[in-house]
């Protein structure tokens, strides 16, 4: 999961939202939050 492109992150994988972006850790944390609740982004 961390190496593939997600659409709610503009097609970037979430391990490099991580590490290029320093708000990135945020936003990863919000996509995960709505998977936990079901949420399909």
């Amino acid at each position: 999961w961390l190496n593939t492109s997600n659409q709610s992150l503009e097609g970037r994988t979430p391990l490099k939202e991580i590490m290029y972006n320093g708000e990135g850790i945020e936003k990863i944390i919000n996509l995960l939050g709505t998977i936990e609740w079901g949420i399909v982004t």
